[in-house]
């Protein structure tokens, strides 16, 4: 004869303790949770450099010759374009006749178009911080008395 599996761990003296079983959910349905609180970041759509990372705003048009002003590394070039893709043909999702060799080096292609991101981690670049860390400090937890 087998007994059921629930059987076999309640035996008298397996694992025996003093404490008291915890009681569980009471019975019943659940009361229903309100809504949720929604947290909202700013967000800014940004165009980053594809060697630093420094974001830049978004220029209508980009120059062969202009450079990010935190590497001084060329900017009009494949990784910092929309249509760069390492899995496409030339490296390029728009059709082109011949391959740039060079991604990261200043081009003259036509159809070169800032890949735009969007910046979503709640920085401003037009609000100040405060001045020093005592003032961030008393602004995060203010002079509260007990």
């Amino acid at each position: 004869m087998l007994k059921s599996c629930s059987v076999k761990y309640r035996q008298r003296g397996y694992k025996d303790s003093d404490r008291e079983e915890r009681p569980g959910r009471p019975p019943g349905p659940r009361e229903p949770r309100g809504p949720r609180e929604v947290y909202t970041q700013e967000a800014n759509t940004v165009w980053r450099c594809a060697d630093c990372g420094h974001q830049m705003r978004v220029p209508d048009s980009v120059p062969s010759s202009e450079t990010c002003l935190s590497c001084s590394r060329p900017l009009h070039n494949c990784r910092n374009c929309t249509h760069f893709d390492t899995s496409a043909r030339f490296e390029c999702k728009e059709p082109i006749q011949a391959p740039i060799r060079s991604k990261s080096q200043a081009n003259n292609c036509d159809q070169f178009a800032p890949a735009v991101v969007l910046d979503a981690t709640g920085r401003r670049a037009s609000s100040a911080g405060p001045p020093n860390a005592r003032a961030a400090f008393h602004a995060l937890f203010g002079n509260k008395k007990k």
